[in-house]
This record gives C-alpha cells, structure tokens and sequence, in this order.
C-alpha cells in the first residue's frame, strides 16, 4: 500500500476516534464537575447584586442532555443567617438542538425541597428585592426561553417580619407546571 492510501484510510479512523472520546469527554461528570461547575457559578452570581454568593456541592450528568444541581445555596456573603435559597437537588433536561435555532429548549426542571427565607427588616425592605440585579433595558439576550414542565416538590417558605414581629411557615409545598415549549399557556396540577 502506497503511503497516501494509508493516509486516506487512517486519517478518517483517527478524526471519528478523536471525535468519539471528544463527546464521552464532554459528556462525563468529570467534565460537568471540574471545567462547568466553576463558572456556571460564576454566571449565576453575575445575576445578583454584589453582597450575595451561590455555592452548589455538585453538578453531575450529560452537558449534551440535562445535567443535577446538589447542594444549591444562596445567602448573603457576610453573614451567618440561613439562606436566601436552597435546594436538595436541582435537575435540568433540555434540548440541546434547540440551541440552534437560538432557543434554550427546557424540557423538565425539577427542583427538590426549596427552602426560601423572606425576611422584612425593620426598615421595611424585603431580603429578596435585593437579590435580583436590575435589568438594563439595553442588554436584552439573543436567545428565546421556554420550559415546558417544572416540578418543585418538598419546599418550604419561612417568612420573618421584624416590623410586624411576625413569623410564618408553610411547609411541603407541591408545584407542577406542564406546558408546550414554545408558548407560555402553561398549568398547574
């Protein structure tokens, strides 16, 4: 065999090989844990004001189909209160192809036991509307959004009003939400 039909022949070989390691790679827990988990973090603390930090324990699953959240955490940087928001797990399935045509396709979200902590300080302010960055009427994302059903099982809200010196709890809350992707005509069981 001539050197240039050993070439024509291995070199496709190699590529698929290359290519076939290249997507169990990406599609592993190693690769979700070590190169994803740090700066999906980072992405979802660009989302709040400054004063308040994510942590997240875990992150496994396939980047190519839907991945799970353990441990999800947010609370005020400097502070020992409970925080704002926590979760046992968080599990997202979505459609990567819809990335395509430039559409986050979300198929489930599953969110189990969230625990939200509302507090009313005594100047009147809600720990939550401070949470949120406010949205800059220029910088509006390319990208549609749809979620098709979202399951939150197990949560919980407590509520502290230090004005009111009022204390609330409302456990084992069940919320189901089943809708088309593309439209927003969603219901709840």
């Amino acid at each position: 065999m001539t050197r240039r039909k050993v070439l024509l022949i291995y070199l496709p070989l190699l590529i698929l090989l290359l290519g076939f390691v290249g997507i169990l790679f990406i599609s592993s827990d190693y690769f979700l844990e070590n190169h994803i988990k740090d700066r999906l973090i980072d992405a979802i603390e660009d989302q709040f004001t400054e004063g308040f930090k994510v942590s997240l324990d875990e992150l496994r699953g396939n980047i190519l189909t839907g991945i799970a959240a353990e441990e999800f955490t947010l609370s005020e940087s400097d502070s020992e209160k409970p925080p704002i928001l926590s979760t046992q797990r968080i599990i997202l399935k979505y459609n990567i192809l819809g990335l395509l045509r430039r559409k986050f396709l979300v198929t489930a979200l599953q969110v189990e036991s969230p625990i939200v902590n509302v507090v009313r300080r005594n100047d009147g302010v809600i720990n939550l509307a401070q949470v949120l960055k406010k949205e800059d009427s220029k910088s509006q994302s390319s990208f549609a959004f749809a979620i098709s059903n979202v399951q939150l099982d197990g949560g919980e809200i407590h509520y502290t009003d230090a004005l009111q010196e009022l204390e609330l709890n409302i456990p084992r809350i069940k919320v189901e939400l089943a809708g088309q992707l593309d439209e927003w005509d969603h219901t709840g069981e």
